[in-house]
């Protein structure tokens, strides 16, 4: 369930944090919470991808110039070894649980950020934003 937001916040933290188009891998199943990622992602002007080899999810994305990865705690659980610090992984990933899900497990093995489900609209947007200008900031 998404909760609806004011849309004059969401274009005001889309302006403050504005990047140039950045490649995102979105893998969530949850149909309403993919539909939100996948919407902000396009108005902020980014291209999205979906569809990774099973095996090398991580390994694609590096190797494919990916910025960020967003991913649901299904998909986070089949890529938990590739993640793990000392491991070599440099795309950051952004792991969507619901409120009842401990996140220290999930921070522990790698993950950059937990997002709550339900989605808050205006947090995706500045957490997208933040994620993405601090990937820019590391490639310079």
């Amino acid at each position: 369930m998404i909760r609806p937001e004011d849309d004059s916040a969401t274009n005001a933290a889309e302006a403050l944090y504005a990047t140039p188009s950045s490649i995102v891998g979105v893998f969530v199943a949850d149909p309403d919470a993919r539909s939100l990622v996948e919407s902000r992602l396009v108005g902020m002007g980014h291209q999205i991808y979906s569809s990774f080899p099973d095996s090398t999810d991580t390994d694609f994305a590096i190797r494919n110039g990916f910025d960020l990865l967003i991913v649901d705690e299904q998909k986070a659980s089949s890529i938990g070894e590739q993640i793990r610090p000392g491991s070599g992984a440099t795309v950051p990933i952004l792991l969507l649980l619901p409120h009842d899900v401990a996140a220290a497990e999930w921070l522990d093995a790698g993950f950059d950020e937990i997002l709550r489900l339900p989605l808050n609209e205006s947090e995706l947007t500045s957490y997208l934003s933040v994620h993405l200008q601090l990937r820019m900031f590391d490639r310079t």
